[in-house]
C-alpha cells in the first residue's frame, strides 16, 4: 500500500510538471488522436488561434485550418496511418492558421508523433510568424523603393547630360544672335 502511495504521488508530480511545462510554453502545442481530434490545447494555442481549450478538445483539428488544407488533412493523416510515409512528421515547415475569428496568419507547424497504450497521438508545436513575415514584407517595400530611387539617379543623369549640351547650344545660339555693343 505504501508503495502504491509513493507511485501514485511521483505520477502526480509527474503530470504536474507536464503540465507546467506544456502550459508554459510560449509556442502554441496542440495534441491530437489519430482520427485528428484535438485532446490538448495549451494556453499559447489558444492565444494564437482565440479558441479556450474547452472550445477546441473533442474537435477535429482541422477547425484550426483554412480551406483547402482544412478539407485535405483527415485524408493526409488517414494516409500516414495506412503507409507510414512521413510529409511533415519530424520537420517543420510555414503553413497557415485559422483563427476563432476566421482570420489567417503565418505559422511554423513542427509535427511529432508519440505513442500512447499503443494508441498514435500527434504533438504539434506552433510558432506565430506574422511579426517576421510583416518585417520581410517592409524590407521587400524598402528595397524596391531603393531600387526606384536609383533608378530615378540614373534617369536624372542621363536626361541631365543632353540637357546640359542644348543649353550650351542655346546660350552659343544667344551670343551668336545678339546684337554688338555699339561703341
Amino acid at each position: 500500500l505504501a508503495e502504491r502511495m509513493r507511485l501514485d504521488a511521483e505520477l502526480r508530480a509527474s503530470e504536474a510538471r507536464w503540465r507546467s511545462i506544456v502550459g508554459s510554453a510560449v509556442d502554441g502545442i496542440v495534441v491530437i488522436d489519430a482520427h485528428g481530434r484535438i485532446e490538448s490545447f495549451n494556453p499559447a494555442a489558444e492565444r494564437l488561434f482565440a479558441y479556450e481549450e474547452r472550445e477546441v478538445v473533442g474537435r477535429n483539428v482541422n477547425v484550426l485550418m483554412p480551406s483547402p488544407y482544412h478539407e485535405e488533412h483527415d485524408m493526409y493523416l488517414a494516409r500516414y496511418l495506412a503507409t507510414g510515409i512521413q510529409k511533415i512528421i519530424g520537420t517543420g515547415r510555414e503553413v497557415t492558421g485559422r483563427r476563432k475569428d476566421g482570420s489567417t496568419f503565418p505559422v511554423h507547424l513542427s509535427v511529432g508523433k508519440l505513442m500512447v497504450d499503443g494508441a498514435p497521438k500527434f504533438t504539434g508545436i506552433l510558432h506565430d510568424l506574422s511579426a517576421r513575415v510583416q518585417i520581410e514584407a517592409q524590407l521587400r517595400e524598402q528595397a524596391a523603393l531603393a531600387r526606384i530611387g536609383e533608378m530615378a539617379a540614373v534617369i536624372a543623369h542621363e536626361v541631365k547630360n543632353p540637357l546640359a549640351g542644348v543649353r550650351g547650344a542655346i546660350d552659343d545660339c544667344a551670343r551668336w544672335t545678339a546684337p554688338s555693343p555699339q561703341p
